[in-house]
């Protein structure tokens, strides 16, 4: 067997067909099966050389020649370089690689055993990613859901309207209005509201008259209190009007163009008007001349809507006279200037209008009132007034 193989491979060397690469377009599955013969050769050359000593595999004398094989059954193994001889280039023209020829080597020469390339080739695959899933909310656990319940809601009563007081006039107000305020403003039940605006005159005074065109639209009263007086007569006795005191018919013109104008104006809105007379004061002339006026104020006592309360006796002695001090008390009802009030004067007044308020409306003046934080107004001067 080993004298067959051997002239075997003489007979190769000698003059064996060379096996043309087609470089530019050869069939793939022809390549493969022609390595696989190859391989075939490698492994039968390999057992004759296990068979006959000192005799070693076949070798390709030159690495740069191109691999080549014959139709028979052994083939002469092939290198990196030799494959790389019969890889077809790119674009190009057929290339027959010359046939090499193939020489037994030498007994020291052991070649190493050569694995085929893959001749096939890589291609790169891209993969697209894919869209993530969309989030789905978890189904609650539980039971099923289940209506809400009704709630009934109770109807609600409306708060009730406060009841809106408005105080002017002069001065003198201004030292009624924190006693009244602090009886009142801040009782339980229904809301009351006590503001003041001061008014000094009204006897042909067109901005007192648009002031309280205003004061109605924006305020609205159910009760409009007025206590005015000092500046009222001395507009009247000062020349500067249409009328004076001294004419035989002034109290007439002046009911016609002060007290009734105002009182339909004050009572417009469809509220009432309380009318406050002024006190007498620490003056004789002055005290006459201002009860004239007090008296044809009293008109509209009778009138609808509106109505007069005397200062006398609250802000008097019991003769209806000038009085400094309270005669019950001995405290002080006016300041000593002989016209303004005091916190004792003003208590005087206010429960006389509180008792008048009350019989048409649910006031119910604070507990301790009387003894309040009011009395620290400013409208009683420190020094001037016992506090």
């Amino acid at each position: 067997m080993a004298a067959s193989v051997e002239s075997t491979i003489e007979a190769d060397t000698s003059g064996a067909d060379t096996i043309e690469a087609d470089t530019s377009g050869a069939d793939t599955s022809e390549a493969r099966a022609i390595e696989a013969r190859a391989t075939e050769d490698q492994a039968a050359a390999r057992e004759s050389s296990d068979l006959q000593p000192g005799r070693s595999t076949l070798s390709i004398e030159s690495p740069t020649s191109p691999r080549t094989t014959t139709n028979h059954s052994t083939t002469a193994s092939s290198s990196p370089a030799d494959t790389e001889a019969t890889t077809p280039t790119t674009g190009g023209d057929t290339v027959t690689p010359p046939s090499s020829t193939v020489a037994l080597p030498t007994a020291s020469t052991t070649p190493a055993q050569q694995t085929p390339p893959n001749t096939t080739k890589p291609t790169t695959q891209t993969t697209q990613p894919s869209a993530p899933a969309p989030a789905q909310n978890p189904t609650p656990a539980g039971p099923p859901p289940t209506s809400p319940p009704v709630i009934t809601v109770p109807p609600t009563t409306p708060a009730p309207e406060p009841l809106r007081i408005a105080m002017s006039g002069d001065s003198m107000m201004g030292g009624l209005y924190p006693a009244l305020e602090g009886a009142l403003e801040t009782q339980l039940g229904r809301p009351i509201q006590v503001e003041y605006f001061l008014t000094p005159a009204i006897v042909e005074n067109p901005e007192a008259f648009d002031q309280w065109r205003q004061i109605i639209a924006d305020y609205d009263p159910h009760v409009s209190i007025f206590l005015m007086g000092w500046w009222e007569n001395y507009r009247l006795h000062s020349n500067l009007l249409s009328m004076h005191p001294d004419q035989a018919d002034w109290m007439d013109r002046y009911r016609s163009i002060a007290v009734e104008p105002w009182r339909q104006l004050v009572t417009s809105g469809g509220g009432e008007l309380i009318w406050v007379t002024m006190p007498p004061v620490d003056h004789e002339l002055r005290t006459t001349q201002i009860g004239a006026l007090n008296e044809a104020w009293r008109s509209i006592g009778s009138g609808e809507r509106s109505t007069v309360i005397e200062s006398v006796p609250s802000l008097t002695d019991p003769e209806g006279r000038y009085a400094l001090r309270s005669p019950a008390t001995g405290r002080l009802l006016r300041n000593p200037d002989g016209l303004h009030i005091c916190q004792d004067g003003a208590l005087a007044l206010t429960e006389r209008l509180i008792a008048d308020i009350a019989t048409r409306y649910p006031v119910q003046p604070q507990p301790e009132w009387q003894t309040g934080p009011w009395r620290a107004n400013p409208a009683y001067p420190a020094g001037e007034c016992e506090g």
